[in-house]
């Protein structure tokens, strides 16, 4: 099951096995869930089994192959680690249509409400949505909900319509999140930061980071997908943006590559130069001179023209021309670029 984590809770989107467990009898499941979990018994009140139903029902009209498009119906339960708890969960309601707009519901249990929970799932959820190739994600809250009104807000969604009684809201892909950094930041199936062992080679300077990356003709890119790992070398370009450093990565329409990362879009990226061989008298005394960098990050698949093209003038620049280039549309139309923001990166030198 696909695990999105912040600095306080994790998002676990149901598989199909335990959507029917649901939809089955969700008293039962929620309690078989915890046992699994190995977390205490909550005694909460579940979800309707309808919801389960009609989300399953939704899911049996889209081919099996088409995961891409599953994955939307699948629901996602909102567990406190440091309260050993279930505290609620979210939904999207089916994929996103021809606009590339997608609908979005979240519950939290009362015992947890007002301590920002909602805000924080609410976001690690609207990033994977707009990683999965969504473009706007709606949410519609019931009449002087004040509560959810300010929910929304905080994650950098405003109402833009009504419908009926009913307030509608709406936040564009790319439009700067209001939340924390510690907030914003999710990762998939890592449960703590990665800490480097030697840290007498460790760069921590931002600065000389980047500088080894411009010297790096490619880089690597690990994803993973039913805990098997899957590894390409890519080309890529770096951009200093509003919301951090990101790694524009050029790749086909098609493939492997996009395959993973429509299901799981946290990924690795090490790129690594200055090679040089030390020799020795003995065998173990051969070592090599090198800089490396390690990243992670959580990709998005570009899908507008002008994103597309930003990217690409990043790959361009990275590799000797910074001057501005003009594409053809119908070039763009068929070309695949990842945005990566990155998340977390080392940097990492033996020079003798």
């Amino acid at each position: 099951m696909i695990q999105l984590r912040t600095s306080r809770l994790c998002l676990l989107q149901l598989d199909l096995n335990w959507m029917q467990r649901f939809a089955a009898d969700s008293r039962q499941a929620g309690q078989q869930l915890e046992y699994y979990l190995k977390i205490p018994k909550s005694g909460r009140t579940e979800h309707p089994v309808t919801t389960y139903r009609y989300a399953l029902s939704e899911l049996g009209r889209i081919p099996p192959l088409e995961e891409h498009r599953r994955q939307w119906h699948l629901l996602w339960e909102i567990i406190a680690p440091g309260h050993r708890q279930r505290i609620g969960g979210i939904l999207f309601k089916g994929p996103p249509d021809e606009r590339g707009q997608v609908e979005i519901g979240y519950g939290i249990d009362p015992a947890f409400r007002g301590k920002g929970y909602a805000s924080e799932a609410m976001e690690a959820a609207i990033q994977w949505a707009f990683a999965n190739g969504a473009q706007t994600v709606i949410a519609k809250i019931n009449p002087g909900n004040d509560a959810s009104r300010r929910v929304l807000e905080k994650v950098g969604m405003r109402q833009y319509q009504t419908i009926g009684k009913m307030p509608c809201f709406r936040r564009e892909n790319g439009d700067p999140s209001p939340c924390p950094p510690a907030l914003r930041s999710t990762t998939q199936n890592r449960k703590e930061p990665l800490f480097m062992r030697r840290t007498d080679r460790e760069i921590k300077d931002l600065s000389e980071i980047l500088e080894i990356l411009g010297r790096c003709d490619c880089c690597r890119l690990g994803m993973c997908r039913d805990n098997i790992p899957y590894v390409v070398p890519v080309n890529f370009g770096i951009s200093q943006e509003e919301d951090g450093l990101i790694l524009y990565i050029h790749g086909a329409n098609a493939g492997q590559k996009l395959s993973i990362l429509r299901e799981n879009p946290t990924v690795c990226v090490e790129a690594d130069c200055g090679h040089r061989l030390i020799t020795g008298q003995q065998a173990c005394q051969y070592t090599m001179e090198y800089e490396s960098v390690i990243a992670f990050g959580v990709a998005q698949i570009l899908t507008e023209p002008a994103q597309i093209q930003k990217g690409l003038d990043a790959l361009m620049a990275h590799y000797g021309s910074a001057k501005h280039w003009q594409y053809e549309e119908k070039l763009l139309e068929r070309m695949c670029i990842l945005r990566i923001a990155i998340q977390q990166i080392t940097g990492k030198r033996l020079k003798q």
